[in-house]
């Protein structure tokens, strides 16, 4: 089941780092992704 997050994530940052032109995003996605692991690790 883990690989599922980590899979879309390792995408995400791929196609963030392909656009290039949207880093404002990319900087926004990653704040949110920082709260994606402590949430992991409560369950």
């Amino acid at each position: 089941e883990n690989d599922g997050p980590e899979s879309a994530v390792t995408k995400l940052f791929a196609s963030a780092r392909r656009n290039g032109t949207q880093l404002t995003e990319y900087g926004a996605c990653t704040r949110c992704l920082q709260a994606v692991p402590s949430e992991v690790q409560m369950r």
